[in-house]
């Protein structure tokens, strides 16, 4: 009955340790969509970051034919690359994101990895027990039909 109670306890962890490991690998594939979403996400900044500077390049012109004041000019140099700083600022920081996540992802792994050992030792120390059991079984066997034995008794 305390074996059956192990078996159960352990099938129990084994069935929790197989719905973490689900739960991460489902985790895992949010992740990878979220990397691809980003990296799509990135994609979209350096086309808006080439629309911005060929918008900047017709103001620069349109500035310079209309005789735009030296002024005003710097004053549009410096809020486009101001909105460039913002731009990669954004981008850096879903970098982190990313490698943050990516972070998270290897010490879930690490962990999962840790458990499934765990897991391993223990079932085979299980199965040690049920062999020598088996041996002290057979032993015990052995030693009662010995004591039977009208003929080994003298």
């Amino acid at each position: 009955a305390e074996q059956e109670d192990a078996e159960r306890e352990q099938l129990t962890a084994l069935l929790k340790l197989r719905r973490q490991q689900k739960l991460r690998d489902t985790r895992a594939q949010d992740m990878l969509a979220e990397i691809e979403r980003l990296q799509e996400e990135g994609r979209s900044y350096a086309d808006e970051e080439k629309r911005w500077e060929e918008e900047a390049e017709r103001t620069r012109e349109e500035i310079a034919a209309v005789q735009g004041g030296a002024e005003e000019k710097k004053k549009l140099v410096g809020m486009l690359k101001q909105q460039r700083r913002e731009k990669e600022k954004e981008e850096e920081a879903c970098v982190l994101e990313l490698q943050k996540a990516l972070r998270d992802n290897d010490e879930q792994e690490r962990v999962v990895n840790l458990q499934r050992d765990k897991v391993a030792a223990l079932r085979h120390e299980m199965e040690e027990g049920v062999r020598k059991e088996g041996e002290a079984a057979a032993e015990a066997a052995a030693l009662e039909r010995m004591l039977q034995d009208p003929e080994r008794i003298k």
